[in-house]
């Protein structure tokens, strides 16, 4: 007999199971995947439907005429004996036809939430009022309470800067906007930035103030804002406080009663262990510090900060086996279940991995009532199915995709590494290291796109904490329930679901201080093709067999290329470490940090830092921040309020020492200057004339002017951006354009040229500088005579790259050209770091690799040098000085 199902006749080992074979079941059924090329279809429809929503009817038309198409060619092959290439076709049709649905579906709610109303929002400019439902947890930074600790939901908030506030971010979804001709239904998702004011809950002696919960009404003002990367969700801005006009549906009421009367017991738990447990338990992860949460990544542990959506099939698992002990039919088990399965998904949050578990749960669940017997690879290509078809922006989810990417490593990896393991262990610690690894091999390309890096001990932490995270969850869900059912048996579950939660928060922080945590990785999109080349590759090496003909050859020659690649990739990190610490200026002046589509200018003034606008994300300005040493910001320069400019600067109120601000009226009602003047922190107003000192360097305003009697600007938006001009005594001076547009950097010039009484083709001292930050990332709307007049050798272009704006144009490189000035931009160039001072030249840094720029003259093109990616020395300028008056 062939126990071996080869056919040599021979008798095979447990652990030489050839890598030939068909890929199977943890119970050694043939893995059925017929439903995977479906699956793979809907999600690439929902990826380009998600990033380029105008495509969905075109993609779906299309699809849906290639489908009738492979139809009409089935049909003249049946009747020609050609079946085997029809049901090849019957296949792609069936793909097809998918697809079509997949992107019919992002259509509908792409127009769904881009209705005229909607539009007419985005046009408007200034806020409009909106009615929305809050469907995610508002974060503590969000929440402020009137003056009285009393809400003041109703009552006029426009005094509310006055009365001090927060800034948070939190996600809702808009049902009305009133655009000041009354209200019109509009349905569209939105990340909130803003505060809301909190609510009176509970008794009228055990009376407290919370935050509105999920799926409680809200109204306020914003100005609606399309993020770069498109997408139906919208930025909305608020401009005042949220206040809830109406309370949650009672059940959701009650799983925000749950939720916080959990994490109120949970704050009394020290250590990593009560920071993590309500995630784990609740999914409510606001108590993670920056520290433990960056401990977490650099682990490979970031999938334990929440829930876990391997936590549904545990409760399902549960209750279906409560129902058998005691005799339950299995009708009334699977009711039991489903109800479970709802109740645990409100309470944690839907977050995608919990949406995908419970998906293949209630799918489980399905064909369990019918009897039939279930399989993991159909179930789970299944829940993508219906998932994406029902909501296309799940496919640019990253914590769908982990979740997908895990659970389908899980499926098809775990038995074969288990069966390769266990030829040097036993077969329980095969399976048990084999799931880790497989999850991880799954998901590290996705992870690349959230941080590039390699986790060098994620396997070894997932193997030491994994186990710990069921038991923190179900042991911590059972404390929620007892502290809102029986509130003095709720310590003893909080203090048992402690000890796995503390013991994850201690493998995380361990192995993140061990020698050479992580290892850099080259980013984005090509990075993670290249790792999963690359992990294919691998585990071809590790699983062929080499006593199959030619398994020896394919093992060596795959086996050498992971290791070569690996070590070339590896050295080229350490390498551009060690390039990037000899040509880093270690007395640089001027940074423009790549933020994306933003602005964020660090300047140096001896040793004093300040730093002009934030761009919109914490993250990169962090990573810019710490690229130049910078601990504390000692200015703090806000050009203007849009969020590209001031997104990040919420995060920052612990490390800057004074604000400045233009004077405007917008600024005096803008939420973060409140935030920042209710922290301690000295805020002040800049208008045309002023002048302050900071280090070595003189700091004057140009723009904007102050109101005849001395008050507020009217200017707001853009164009009231506050304009600066940065003189070292010794170095490259800098003019910080911020956003203006082409009539207010006219009138700058106007302005500069009527002080200082100079010829229109002569320098201007007031505007002169060796460097020009460019206004509005090289748009189109610029004064050229202005640029002309500063004398400036080199312009800093702050621009996002793949933006969708078209930034810089064409236009503003040709002018920067025929001015003679030479462009360095950002998404070219990464942060651009300038250096250099006193009578010697000045030179150019720049953290990532670029390309010769297009609409430069030869003479002036800056040269990029790809060979370096971590940093390059550029040409030097020498600084320009003002023609001696006469």
């Amino acid at each position: 007999m062939d126990r071996s199902g080869g056919g040599d006749g021979r008798v095979r080992s447990r652990g030489e199971a050839s890598f030939a074979e068909e890929p199977r079941d943890d119970d050694g059924r043939r893995l059925d995947l017929r439903l995977l090329p479906a699956a793979l279809t809907a999600w690439a429809v929902a990826l380009v439907v998600a990033l380029e929503p105008g495509a969905g009817w075109p993609v779906a038309i299309g699809c849906a005429i290639a489908a009738i198409a492979l139809l009409a060619v089935i049909a003249w092959l049946r009747p020609r004996g050609h079946l085997r290439l029809a049901l090849v076709l019957v296949q792609g049709a069936w793909c097809l036809a998918l697809a079509s649905l997949v992107a019919c579906s992002g259509a509908v709610q792409w127009q769904a939430s881009r209705g005229p109303v909607v539009e007419a929002a985005l046009d408007h400019g200034s806020a409009v009022h909106v009615r929305a439902v809050v469907t995610g947890i508002v974060p503590d930074d969000a929440l402020i309470a009137a003056d009285d600790g009393t809400p003041r939901a109703g009552a006029s908030r426009s005094a509310w800067t006055a009365a001090g506030g927060a800034n948070g971010r939190f996600r809702a979804s808009a049902s009305a906007l009133d655009l000041g001709d009354g209200w019109a239904d509009v349905d569209v998702p939105l990340l909130v930035f803003g505060s809301v004011e909190a609510v009176a809950t509970g008794s009228a002696h055990e009376a407290a103030l919370r935050a509105p919960a999920i799926g409680a009404q809200i109204v306020f003002e914003a100005r609606l804002r399309e993020f770069e990367g498109g997408g139906k969700r919208l930025m909305a801005l608020a401009t005042d406080p949220a206040a809830q006009t109406a309370p949650a549906h009672p059940f959701l009421a009650w799983s925000d009663e749950l939720r916080h009367r959990f994490v109120t017991a949970a704050q009394a738990l020290p250590g990593a262990g009560g920071q993590l447990l309500p995630g784990l338990a609740v999914g409510d992860t606001r108590a993670v510090d920056d520290g433990l949460e960056a401990a977490m990544k650099s682990s490979s542990l970031t999938h334990l900060v929440a829930v876990s959506g391997s936590n549904c099939a545990l409760v399902v698992g549960g209750i279906v086996l409560i129902g058998r002990l005691l005799g339950a039919p299995r009708g009334v088990r699977i009711a039991a279940a489903s109800a479970a399965l709802a109740a645990f998904v409100v309470i944690v949050t839907p977050e995608g991995s919990v949406v995908r578990a419970a998906a293949m749960a209630a799918i489980v669940l399905a064909v369990d009532g019918w009897g039939r017997h279930v399989r993991g690879a159909p179930v789970l290509c299944l829940a993508v199915i219906l998932l994406l078809t029902a909501s296309p922006d799940l496919g640019v989810d990253y914590g769908f995709a982990l979740s997908i990417a895990a659970t389908g490593g899980l499926l098809l990896g775990t038995r074969p590494l288990a069966d390769r393991l266990e030829r040097w262990m036993p077969r329980w610690l095969a399976v048990a290291l084999a799931v880790p690894v497989a999850a991880q091999l799954a998901c590290q390309p996705i992870l690349i796109l959230l941080q590039p890096v390699i986790p060098v001990y994620g396997v070894v932490a997932n193997l030491l904490a994994a186990p710990a995270a069921p038991v923190a969850t179900m042991v911590g869900l059972i404390g929620a329930l007892l502290a809102t059912l029986a509130p003095p048996l709720a310590p003893l579950a909080l203090w048992a679901a402690w000890l796995p939660a503390h013991w994850i928060g201690v493998i995380a922080t361990g192995t993140a201080g061990w020698p050479f945590a992580t290892l850099p990785w080259p980013p984005g999109i090509l990075g993670a093709f290249l790792l999963a080349v690359l992990t294919a590759t691998a585990v071809v090496a590790w699983l062929v067999r080499p006593r199959e003909p030619g398994g020896r050859r394919v093992s060596f020659v795959a086996g050498g290329l992971v290791i070569v690649t690996v070590a070339i990739i590896v050295g080229s990190g350490v390498g551009s470490a060690l390039v990037r610490s000899a040509t880093f200026p270690s007395e640089w002046r001027y940074a423009a940090c790549d933020v994306g589509q933003g602005d964020a200018i660090a300047v140096r003034a001896g040793d004093f830092v300040a730093l002009i606008d934030t761009g919109p994300d914490a993250e990169p300005l962090a990573a810019c921040l710490d690229l130049l040493g910078v601990e504390r910001i000692d200015v703090l320069v806000l050009s203007h309020f849009d969020h590209d400019h001031d997104g990040a600067a919420v995060h920052l109120v612990d490390r800057v020492a004074a604000l400045v601000v233009p004077h405007t009226g917008e600024a005096l009602t803008e939420p973060v200057v409140a935030q920042y003047a209710t922290s301690g922190i000295p805020v002040r107003t800049a208008a045309a004339g002023d002048v302050w000192q900071l280090g070595d360097t003189t700091w004057r305003a140009l723009w904007p002017a102050a109101a005849a009697d001395g008050g507020p600007s009217p200017m707001s938006g853009n164009d009231g951006s506050l304009t600066v001009h940065v003189e070292p005594a010794n170095g490259p001076s800098l003019l910080a354009l911020g956003d203006l547009g082409e009539e207010p950097q006219s009138q700058v010039l106007r302005a500069a040229r009527a002080a200082g009484d100079r010829s229109p083709a002569a320098p201007v001292p007031a505007v002169r500088a060796d460097i020009v930050k460019m206004s509005h990332h090289g748009s189109s709307d610029q004064a050229a005579e202005l640029y002309a007049a500063t004398g400036a050798q080199l312009a800093l272009v702050s621009v996002g790259a793949g933006n969708g704006y078209g930034h810089p144009t064409a236009a503003a490189l040709g002018m920067l050209d025929a001015a003679g000035i030479t462009a360095a931009r950002t998404d070219l160039a990464g942060t651009i770091v300038v250096g250099g001072g006193g009578k010697a030249p000045f030179a150019v840094w720049m953290s990532g690799r670029a390309i010769d720029e297009a609409g430069t003259s030869e003479a002036q093109r800056i040269r990029y040098a790809a060979s370096h990616p971590a940093g390059i020395w550029l040409r030097a300028f020498r600084r320009r000085r003002p023609p001696k008056r006469r």
